[in-house]
């Protein structure tokens, strides 16, 4: 079973809102998403279920704390559904996708039916993944490169620094070369 790491939540705050967008002076103001109003880091409900407005204000203090809530029941979300074992990448992958599309999209999902009957079909994964980008029948950017940051994740491509740059470099240099094979 996995769990919520710093890790996880510092990727979620990168992703939700990486300009921190609302953040004053220890103040979080409500801003407008795609969808509504959010807070902190793409909330639309406070701690006591209240919808967020335009004039909802919390403290910095009060937006990590929902945060780190809303990554815990996700979680749960995560490790209820998910049947098939799964490493700590895959885990944090799926609990980011359940933050963006929700409990009950991600319960009835085919992604989550794929993870379930073989957790290393990254083909199939990463397509499942794909397939969640409309933002009102629209594919949006903004969530293409969310899938593709949640795919990397999930496939353990998303391993940053000297090894991803020595393939991609060696790849670029075969390429050149005309020696892919």
């Amino acid at each position: 079973m996995g769990a919520v790491t710093n890790r996880l939540i510092e990727a979620i705050k990168a992703i939700e809102n990486p300009n921190r967008v609302g953040f004053s002076g220890g103040i979080v103001k409500s801003y407008w998403d795609s969808n509504g109003y959010a807070i902190g880091w793409g909330n639309r409900y406070l701690s006591n279920g209240a919808t967020v407005t335009r004039t909802t204000e919390i403290t910095e203090g009060e937006a990590e704390i929902l945060l780190i809530d809303k990554l815990n029941d996700f979680a749960g979300v995560v490790n209820n559904a998910v049947t098939a074992s799964i490493n700590q990448n895959q885990f944090e992958a799926l609990v980011s996708f359940v933050y963006n599309v929700g409990t009950g999209a991600f319960q009835s999902s085919t992604l989550l039916k794929v993870v379930n009957l073989n957790p290393n079909d990254f083909a199939g994964i990463s397509a499942e993944f794909r397939k969640w980008i409309l933002v009102n029948g629209s594919p949006s950017s903004y969530l293409k490169t969310r899938r593709e940051k949640e795919i990397a994740l999930y496939t353990g491509t998303a391993i940053g620094g000297g090894l991803l740059i020595v393939v991609v470099l060696i790849g670029l240099y075969l390429l050149k070369k005309k020696r892919i094979i």
